[in-house]
């Protein structure tokens, strides 16, 4: 397999844009720092280590993620994803989902020893 060169205009230019990005949205880079530095709450796992999972979902729902892509694409939530499809926007879906859950479920009652 042959590897392409890199296009340094077009990286050149994805620097000004992320740092306009950035500049416009400085929250982002102290986000960034904090997952960098594996401070971030929330998600545990490194990306590497995902593990797939084959989830049946309905056809509207997936319709749904399709549709969003291109409604999600250059926001600044997805602006760390590489390329925006629509199963970025059912992780990040299923994660604020998991987090709302995780806010609004009933605290766990302690088992009680024997």
């Amino acid at each position: 397999m042959t590897r392409r060169p890199v296009d340094l205009a077009r990286a050149r230019a994805a620097e000004v844009e992320l740092e306009a990005l950035l500049k416009a949205h400085p929250e982002m880079g102290e986000r960034t720092a904090l997952f960098l530095a594996g401070k971030l709450a929330g998600r545990k796992e490194e990306p590497m280590n995902e593990k797939p999972q084959v989830v049946k979902m309905p056809g509207d729902l997936v319709a749904r993620a399709r549709a969003l892509v291109p409604r999600l694409k250059g926001t600044p939530t997805m602006a760390a994803v590489a390329r925006v499809t629509a199963a970025a926007v059912m992780r990040l879906a299923l994660s604020r989902g998991l987090e709302e859950l995780e806010r609004t479920a009933p605290k766990a009652k302690a088992k009680a020893k024997e």
